[in-house]
């Protein structure tokens, strides 16, 4: 998920924002530029990416990238798209809560099977994680008294109002989404991505609502399986691949309201081993067990709130705390490293002309940003400013939105540089302009048209500056599935210089199997420069071809799909061992024609932190050692004994996995 948004200093751009919601999401090139309507402070390096897609247009958020609100080398300070971010573990400080996103379990398939939990510090009742943790993968329809149904997908959540005879969207928002009631389920279609079938027939029935299939547009599908009619439960969740999740339930002998409420999951079977899961008395999760035997334990208060999150050696290393009102004020790491807090307060603004609400977030480096925001018409908060208090190395920044009364949409933000972008939407909510005005500079503007065939990609988009056109970009898809191309891939991008003439294009091809998956993908560029990718079932890369000259190939992978040979070239070929937290632990370089192999080990503290490298003796350094404070952070970094001036260089990089498979593509 991108948000573009300029810096009020120095126009860079912010990725990567965690945004609440009801389907939010601020993007600008792959989304909905729309409400602000909270933010999460931090990221949390331990949830295994995967964080909030249950509440965004795009699946899939990366908390390995979030970026921290910072001064650069000039001291300009920055902050963006109506958010500051700080490391730490994510706090909802819109709401006052404290989110812990955890994927478990996530396939190696264009539609992958997942095991995903999400933990809210509101939710105190019993779910299928324990109290507050909840299972954020399993598809659902909702049926209100109002005749308000909502469907919550793979991370997407749509609603529709059904009069008995037709199911209509709420808003224009629901880019094509249909739903209709076909015999004895209901059927919803997101046009170009995927089809949900759920059980209809009785309201008063338990299965009323169960999902039974989820399909995407090149025929993959996941199955789900009941024990019996009176359950929402699966025991069995089964991709068309074969591969298949199996669940085990406990009841709690733990008081609840409604139906199987005081049911758990205590072990999931996938085809990577089992993941078990064990709980307290009252009712809590206490500890998760990866099929390797890797722990990783959670702590809590009184009020049966998450307050700390322990290692696999029972090492406490994450900490989060709440004020007398139960809203999170507090997220650190071991040691007092990464220190968030977090002050709540209400008042009058005149600014505003009406009472606001502020969070005052003090990070790590003593900065302070204070984030103000007020519910809108439809009861939703949305953040009206947010500013960065300056200090002597540091100055002040702001930032400021407006949104559209009736749909909660971004409609404009301006910053501190005087710079003021508003935003246009089309009748399905894609932004089709994004305009920037400023005093002293000329306007910029960008506009933009869909496909009329593949539904959501952009057809062209056209730069504006100063009243003329600069240059346009055209996109061409795929419109069948077939050997040679899936529906929805590029295959050709043509940017035109409307200003000088001229246009160069880029260009796809593609080679896939009997079972759909891509499994080549050649770009060819205006130089006459063919890269060519291949890759296994799995999605994962076997060769990279630079105008049909080899440079490398993936001889084997592991059972973690983490590379444990490759051969660059016809120069050298490296093995690597790992250990059960995915960090390598030994690096064989072996020449091919014989002549030398060279080994490199890697150790690590108790924490995961690495501590020494240990090379051969006939490398220019022989090692590397690093040692930390109490409080986890690196203060000295040593080197063995120089041989030569400069160090070695380290091995070509393994390129990034299949932009259009299972392990990058993460939208249905």
């Amino acid at each position: 998920m991108q948000a573009y948004f300029a810096d009020p200093c120095d126009g860079d751009v912010v990725d990567n924002i965690y945004v609440i919601g009801s389907r939010i999401a601020l993007s600008w090139g792959g989304g909905t530029p729309s409400a602000v309507s909270s933010v999460s402070y931090g990221k949390d390096d331990n949830s295994k990416k995967d964080l909030l897609d249950f509440a965004v247009d795009i699946p899939e958020l990366d908390v390995d990238d979030t970026e921290e609100f910072q001064c650069n080398s000039e001291g300009n300070g920055s902050v963006a798209a109506g958010t500051a971010f700080f490391s730490g573990n994510p706090i909802d400080v819109v709401r006052g809560i404290k989110l812990q996103w955890e994927s478990d379990y996530k396939s190696g398939h264009r539609l992958p099977l997942r095991v995903n939990r999400l933990y809210r510090s509101d939710v105190t009742e019993l779910a299928l994680y324990g109290k507050g943790w909840s299972e954020a993968s399993l598809p659902s329809l909702a049926h209100n008294a109002e005749n308000v149904i909502s469907i919550a997908v793979q991370g997407l959540v749509y609603a529709f109002y059904y009069d008995g005879t037709n199911a209509s969207p709420l808003n224009s928002l629901e880019h094509g989404a249909t739903l209709e009631l076909l015999a004895s389920e209901w059927s919803f279609v997101l046009p170009g991505r995927f089809r949900a079938r759920f059980v209809a027939g009785s309201q008063s029935a338990l299965s009323y609502g169960r999902v039974i299939q989820v399909s995407n547009v090149t025929g993959d599908t996941l199955s789900y399986s009941y024990s019996n009619t009176t359950t929402r439960l699966p025991y069995r969740v089964a991709h068309s691949s074969g591969s298949q999740l199996n669940y085990n339930y406990q009841t709690l002998n733990v008081s609840c309201t409604g139906s199987e409420c005081n049911k758990v999951v205590t072990s999931i079977s996938t085809d990577q081993g089992t993941w078990d899961y064990n709980y307290d008395n009252n009712g809590r999760l206490t500890e998760v067990i990866s099929p390797t035997g890797v722990k990783t334990g959670y702590m809590y208060d009184s009020s049966h709130r998450l307050i700390g999150r322990t290692n696999d050696d029972g090492i406490r290393v994450r900490w989060w705390g709440y004020d007398s009102n139960g809203r999170a004020n507090l997220s650190r790491k071991y040691g007092n490293e990464e220190e968030v807090t977090v002050t709540y307060s209400s008042f009058y603004s005149s600014e505003f002309g009406r009472t606001v609400n502020q969070a005052q977030v003090n990070d790590e480096h003593g900065r302070v940003t204070n984030v103000i925001y007020a519910d809108d018409a439809l009861g939703v908060p949305r953040i009206l400013k947010n500013q960065a208090v300056g200090d002597s190395s540091c100055p002040s920044a702001v930032a400021e939105f407006t949104y559209e009364p009736d749909t909660g949409r971004l409609a404009s933000e301006l910053t501190n540089g005087g710079v003021l972008a508003t935003y246009t939407y089309d009748v399905y909510g894609f932004p089709i302009s994004r305009t920037e005005t400023a005093s002293d500079i000329d306007t910029t503007q960008v506009t933009r048209s869909f496909h009329s065939q593949v539904w959501g990609k952009l057809d062209s988009e056209t730069l504006r500056f100063d009243g003329q056109d600069q240059h346009r970009v055209n996109y061409t898809y795929c419109t069948a599935n077939n050997s040679t191309c899936k529906v929805g891939l590029p295959t050709a991008m043509t940017v035109t210089d409307l200003v000088n003439g001229g246009s160069r294009t880029t260009s796809w091809n593609y080679t896939v199997n009997g079972n759909g998956r891509v499994t080549k993908v050649e770009e060819i560029s205006p130089t006459n420069v063919k890269l060519t990718m291949e890759y296994n079932d799995a999605g994962l890369i076997t060769r990279q071809s630079l105008n049909n000259d080899v440079q490398l190939q993936v001889l084997s992978y592991g059972a973690a799909g983490l590379p444990t040979s490759v051969q660059y070239e016809n120069l050298y070929k490296v093995n690597t061992a790992y250990n059960n937290d995915g960090q390598p632990t030994q690096a064989s370089y072996q020449m091919l024609d014989g002549s030398s192999t060279l080994t490199t080990t890697y150790e690590y503290n108790n924490l995961g932190q690495l501590v020494n490298v240990v090379r051969p003796s006939s490398q220019t350094t022989t090692g590397e050692s690093f040692d930390y404070d109490q409080n986890g952070r690196l203060i000295t970094r040593s080197l063995g004994t120089w041989v030569d001036e400069e160090p070695p260089l380290p091995p070509p990089p393994l390129p990034g996995c299949n932009p259009w498979e299972p392990t990058c593509f993460n939208e249905l």
